[in-house]
């Protein structure tokens, strides 16, 4: 997702810029990067507000371009895009690929997945398990999957949309936040509530890291756990 306060070109090189890498650099593989998704130097000062489905996805594949990872991740790439938009973004990612770039995508459509060099099938009876963060799994696609028997068991620790029932004993309440009530209903799922992480190695992260940030603050140093980024 890009963020709406934010232009086009920020959105990019505020990911390069988190990495620590030099602005000048950035700025000149942003340019070829949006060059070659066919983004022009007008949009690249828009906000995401002011542009379309299929220039997003692109500027978001030229900002998970931007630090060369040597693999590129692509979830449903093309799922809420019309069908030539879609195409436009397929075509982008064949390109890059085609270049030397790895693409490892997950889709439900298979005129994506013919693009590829490798397609692996999802097997039934799997089990799924979520400790890290609710946005990893699509929700309503993880219903979907488990109603048709594709899954022989769920363990989620986070999901998403899940604050308004975490952190508090709602125990003796009716639930009614439909996807908490709409997974709970399955037998073969389990939620944690944000307990999985209760392990002695995260537990000892978190005590170790705040304790340098107030022996930082008490003697007026800078915290060694800052994270900053200059624009």
């Amino acid at each position: 997702y890009l963020i709406d306060g934010m232009s086009v070109l920020d959105n990019v090189l505020a990911a390069g810029l988190l990495a620590g890498r030099d602005k000048k650099a950035l700025v000149r593989r942003a340019g070829e990067l949006f060059a070659a998704v066919g983004i022009s130097e007008e949009t690249r000062r828009k906000f995401p507000t002011q542009i379309s489905g299929g220039e997003a996805q692109r500027a978001g594949i030229v900002r998970a371009l931007i630090n060369s990872p040597e693999i590129l991740f692509a979830d449903e790439p093309t799922g809420a895009l019309n069908s030539q938009t879609g195409l436009d973004v397929l075509d982008t990612l064949t390109r890059f690929n085609e270049r030397g770039q790895s693409v490892v995508m997950v889709t439900h459509d298979m005129r994506s997945a013919r693009r590829g060099n490798r397609i692996l099938y999802l097997k039934d009876g799997v089990i799924l398990v979520n400790t890290s963060r609710g946005a990893l799994v699509k929700t309503e696609a993880l219903i979907e999957g488990i109603r048709a028997h594709k899954f022989f068991g769920v363990g989620l620790d986070v999901y998403e949309e899940e604050t308004p029932n975490v952190f508090e004993d709602r125990s003796d309440e009716i639930l009614e936040h439909s996807v908490t009530a709409r997974l709970l209903s399955f037998p073969n799922v389990m939620i944690t509530s944000h307990q999985g992480f209760f392990t002695r190695e995260a537990l000892s992260a978190i005590a170790r890291t705040t304790l340098e940030n107030v022996r930082a603050f008490e003697s007026g140093e800078p915290s060694p756990n800052d994270v900053t980024a200059g624009m």
